[in-house]
């Protein structure tokens, strides 16, 4: 019986690695990506299904359980059905099947079975494990779950170089049988050094065992919901000295609005703007109080209100993104393709014996930002109330 169960768990294993390796294999098209995780989730659903039954017969006939506390901890979610099999509300990993019956935040036994290094011996959580973190707090963060995904620069290291192509010659009018004039591009590079941010919180050994809620999940999103808010805040109005991080309200190009907030034939300017110099909006970003007054907008004085998702109108039509890191009563109309930011894997660490005199488990999670860069000041506008 024992030797059946360690068989088992070590097929799930294998399956495990071999979902995290369809998920980062970029030989594959999407739906063949997608076709070969569905398969793999099949065949991983079935052999937890037989381990469930076999951890049970063995309970039954009163076999010694398993001496490894993580391996204890995936028996027990594996018996508890559906509960066990519960995920938190979008928080399930891009890749990380593998890991689907932990907690946001690992306990100790998890988290010393998850232990890697990196070359400077640093112990982090692997890449397809951290990745739940960063889509968590992409999900979170108003300014980067809007830019495209290509455009979240991974980085290694205490720097981030981004290449910028800064001169680039026209094509020419060349007759038939002419030579060809070849033209020129002039690339340069910015360099970005890396910024932490850092959340930690602790908990009582009591509350983590004794707590009717998920005490690790609730401490996890709250510490996530805190990096997104401060990462926010940045993103928007850092002005690269005080805030080290250059936000891209002083990268873009701002107009004063002629009415006390800005409104929709504010955004169709901007847009045009936008168009101008060879962009194409995406995102509207609005502090709250420009939000209602969009929201509340009408054709006229008695006409009725403006619905912001008609689709004549691209200014009405554009996703409009409320958080209260953007200045009151500014509204920011962007290109999102045309804005880049260096993100490094989060890191999750976790210590019971940081504050061992007063018995509580320490949780942290660090994330490492290397600027923002706006690739032409024209393709943020930047829609600022009148002055008074």
């Amino acid at each position: 019986m024992a030797n059946a169960i360690t068989e088992i768990r070590a097929q799930i294993n294998r399956v495990d690695n071999r979902l995290s390796e369809t998920v980062t294999d970029g030989g594959l098209r999407t739906d063949e990506r997608q076709a070969a995780l569905a398969v793999l989730r099949e065949q991983k659903r079935d052999l937890e299904a037989r381990l469930a039954e076999l951890v049970d017969e063995a309970e039954q006939r009163g076999d010694e359980p398993s001496t490894d506390p993580a391996t204890e901890l995936r028996d027990a979610f594996l018996r508890a059905g559906a509960l066990g099999r519960a995920r938190i509300p979008g928080g399930a990993p891009s890749g990380g099947d593998g890991e689907s019956w932990r907690a946001l935040l690992p306990n100790g036994a998890e988290y010393r079975a998850l232990l890697e290094s990196d070359d400077s011996g640093d112990a982090l959580v692997p890449a397809p494990v951290a990745a739940q973190y960063v889509d968590l707090l992409r999900n979170k963060t108003v300014f980067l779950e809007s830019i495209p995904a290509s455009n979240l620069v991974p980085f290694m290291g205490k720097s981030w170089t981004m290449p910028v192509l800064s001169d680039s010659d026209d094509a020419a009018l060349t007759a038939e049988g002419a030579e060809i004039t070849e033209g020129s591009d002039t690339f340069t590079e910015l360099e970005f050094t890396s910024k932490k941010y850092a959340s930690i919180r602790k908990a009582s050994n009591e509350i983590v065992s004794d707590s009717a809620i998920p005490v690790r999940d609730a401490l996890g999103n709250t510490m996530l919901r805190n990096l997104a808010a401060q990462i926010d805040r940045d993103a928007f109005n850092g002005d690269g000295s005080a805030v080290p991080v250059k936000g891209i309200i002083s990268q873009g190009t701002s107009t004063a609005s002629a009415s006390t907030l800005p409104t929709h034939d504010d955004i169709a300017d901007a847009i045009v703007r936008l168009w101008a110099a060879n962009a194409n909006p995406t995102v509207v970003w609005c502090a709250p109080d420009s939000a209602g007054a969009l929201i509340k907008e009408r054709e006229g004085t008695e006409g009725a209100r403006l619905d912001p998702n008609m689709p004549n109108a691209l200014a009405l039509s554009l996703p409009i993104k409320v958080s209260s890191s953007v200045p009151a009563g500014n509204v920011v109309v962007a290109d999102a393709t045309r804005i880049f930011a260096g993100l490094d894997n989060a890191r999750v660490a976790v210590s019971e014996h940081a504050a061992f005199t007063s018995d509580s488990v320490v949780y942290r999670i660090t994330q490492r930002v290397a600027g923002i860069y706006v690739v032409e000041a024209t393709s943020v506008q930047v829609l600022t109330p009148a002055a008074s």
